[in-house]
């Protein structure tokens, strides 16, 4: 019974885990919406089964029979072990209750649900516990059976509904089979579950306890209702995983439409320079480098700000311009908001950081979509804020930063000096407000790619950590069969020293698992920001003095996959320091060296013999990982050290093109 209870327990963990994985990435899907409740079920009936699990264990090193009750000096924890079960129920009927609103408001009561069957709960096991005269074991068991008979039953039924009614309709709409088998799987496992964990109780002298209880449940089906608990878990775990493959599907689909719109883009860009080039065959070569410098800004993987400031400047070089600013479009609030500014005072900047669409030249331009040329900009009754005047602004032009016929925001062009924009200016600054607005589309697209390549980090690690979490579980499963025959024998000793072994597996899977994860951060903040944050926990956790070291910062500018992977790489090194090294400090260097960045990874610690490494064990394992992942970004991976003189490891990487 001991590894039963601890079966299921970890088949509820493993859900809530999975759940937890799965559901990181953003999706459109309303599942995900109520998932986060089918997690705190599934890790709170995992404490539950666990703590009776601790219960018999102990039972059994009382000598007592390992089914029968704990002893009576365990009441504390009995009544918490009690009360996970109610609690655990009430976000199963959450979940089932928030996804049945989700697609119909019309059933918004069944919020109310949880609140009334708990309140249900409470009113029947308040006489109870009046009618016990003190006896705990009275209000324990009745605390168990009505928590199963209002709780569990509905909770679980209403779950395996929802899941049906969600499952048919989303089935319909994305025409997947497979799902739909996983759907309807799904829900006849809630109904199992809501048989053998909500109708099967422990035996109590009421109706229908009395009737069908656990015993009378073993006498007919002789095996405990245990073991088809436990089989209703993994099944709900199992067919929970199939369904969360339409995140993965949906994920794939978000990524081919950026890519798509990155493409037409691109085109859009470079079909903007054909036009651009044919007018100025006939200009001078300050427009042509005018044009190309915001042309090479487009194709940089360069920060929003920076591109705009860098347009900005090459327009204010057509003769006789002194000023301006950019402004980008803020759709939600309907406003532009001043980015970029050059020549303008300061309080001209806060005077107009913020225009509704609509206001003033700018706000028109916005909204017509044309560009507006004022010569004369005190006499111009458009006109809306005096700090204009007051500026001395007497020239002024607003041209719209357009991408596939989209305002995405204006550039404000002034003079204060007397100005006139040839029909062929008017063009090339057309022109460029087209390409301005392909950078500031590329621009947001690329942290668009940034974020979908931590998408798909996530989705290997997802698979690495399935396979490294499935040895693991084997290793844990193995072990608790050793345990439960232990303990089955009356070995108290070796079963605790089995548990402690199975703790440290757990504590070193949970490591080993937070590590892989942190590297997602990579894709979203950059190499070094991960990479620093990293450090800081390396020296608070495991007590060794890791320092970053920054030669050169282009060194450290590559593109979001080759982050995640370099990251890794740094990780693994740093985890065999910790693990094997026995070192003091560890230094983590990024210089350049040409076309190349070299990364290395010193430790003052032991050292060891690279001849003695084999084909077995982790820092092998671990070193063909670190090569094979620099040999997939164009890199190579070279390791040094002597026993007595510490190892450095060497990581060499081309760099990227305008990185």
């Amino acid at each position: 019974m001991i590894l039963v209870f601890f079966i299921n327990g970890l088949a509820f963990f493993i859900m809530g885990l999975v759940i937890i994985l799965e559901t990181r990435r953003p999706s459109k899907l309303k599942l995900a919406e109520s998932l986060w409740f089918l997690t705190v079920f599934a890790w709170l009936r995992s404490l539950g089964n666990w703590a009776e699990m601790f219960l018999l264990i102990q039972g059994a090193g009382a000598g007592s029979n390992p089914t029968s009750t704990p002893a009576s000096n365990n009441l504390p924890f009995q009544a918490v072990e009690a009360l996970l079960l109610p609690l655990a129920t009430i976000f199963l009927l959450q979940f089932g209750a928030n996804l049945i609103t989700t697609l119909n408001q019309r059933y918004l009561w069944l919020r109310w649900v949880p609140l009334a069957l708990i309140a249900l709960w409470l009113l029947v096991l308040l006489p109870v516990v009046y009618s016990s005269s003190g006896t705990s074991a009275a209000w324990l068991l009745a605390a168990d059976v009505w928590a199963r008979y209002f709780l569990y039953l509905p909770g679980a039924v209403l779950a395996g509904l929802a899941v049906f009614l969600y499952g048919r309709r989303l089935s319909s709409e994305m025409n997947l089979p497979r799902m739909a088998r996983d759907y309807i799987g799904m829900t006849a496992a809630f109904g199992l579950k809501a048989i053998v964990a909500g109708l099967v109780v422990p035996p109590a002298p009421y109706f229908p306890a009395s009737l069908l209880n656990e015993s009378s449940f073993l006498a007919v089906v002789g095996l405990p209702v245990q073991v088809f608990r436990t089989i209703t878990t993994l099944a709900i775990a199992y067919f929970i995983v199939g369904i969360l493959k339409a995140f993965e599907g949906e994920q794939n689909r978000q990524m081919e439409i950026a890519i798509q719109q990155h493409s037409q883009a691109q085109q859009e860009a470079l079909e903007a320079q054909r036009q651009a080039r044919a007018e100025m065959e006939q200009w001078n070569k300050q427009l042509e480098d005018m044009v190309n410098t915001i042309a090479t800004a487009i194709g940089q993987p360069l920060e929003l700000r920076e591109i705009l400031n860098i347009a900005l400047h090459k327009a204010l070089e057509l003769p006789g311009l002194d000023s301006g600013g950019v402004f980008l479009v803020d759709e939600q609030a309907q406003e532009l908001v001043f980015v970029a500014h050059h020549g303008l005072s300061q309080r001209f900047v806060q005077a107009v950081e913020r225009m509704k669409l609509g206001e003033g030249i700018a706000g028109r331009s916005a909204v017509s979509g044309e560009p507006i040329i004022v010569e004369n900009l005190s006499a111009d009754p458009r006109l809306t804020k005096a700090i204009l005047r007051e500026e001395g602004i007497r020239f002024h032009a607003s041209v719209p930063l357009k991408c596939r016929g989209r305002v995405l925001g204006i550039m404000n062009l002034s003079s204060k000096s007397h100005r006139s924009f040839t029909p062929q200016e008017v063009i090339l600054l057309t022109a460029i407000g087209q390409q301005i607005g392909v950078a500031i589309e590329n621009a947001r697209l690329y942290q668009q790619v940034r974020h979908l390549a931590a998408l798909e980090e996530r989705d290997r690690l997802a698979r690495e950590l399935h396979d490294y979490l499935a040895q693991a579980l084997s290793y844990l499963n193995l072990e608790a069969s050793v345990t439960d025959d232990l303990l089955s024998k009356g070995q108290i000793a070796q079963a605790q020293a089995s548990l402690r072994e199975m703790k440290k597996i757990a504590q070193e899977t949970y490591t080993d698992v937070r590590e892989a994860i942190f590297s997602l951060r990579a894709a979203v903040s950059g190499l070094l920001p991960t990479l620093r944050d990293y450090l800081d926990e390396y020296r608070t956790h495991y007590g060794v003095d890791a320092r970053l070291v920054v030669d050169s910062e282009d060194a450290a500018q590559f593109s979001p996959d080759v982050d995640i992977q370099l990251l890794r790489i740094i990780q693994e090194a740093l985890t065999n320091v910790r693990k094997h090294a026995q070192a003091s400090h560890v230094w983590v260097r990024f210089a350049q060296d040409g076309d190349w960045a070299r990364i290395t990874v010193k430790d003052d610690g032991r050292g060891f013999d690279p001849a003695q490494l084999t084909g077995e064990g982790r820092p092998y394992f671990g070193l063909q990982i670190m090569r094979e992942r620099a040999e997939g970004v164009g890199g190579s991976l070279e390791l040094t050290s002597r026993p007595g003189q510490g190892t450095r490891v060497v990581l060499r990487v081309p760099l990227t093109p305008g990185g």
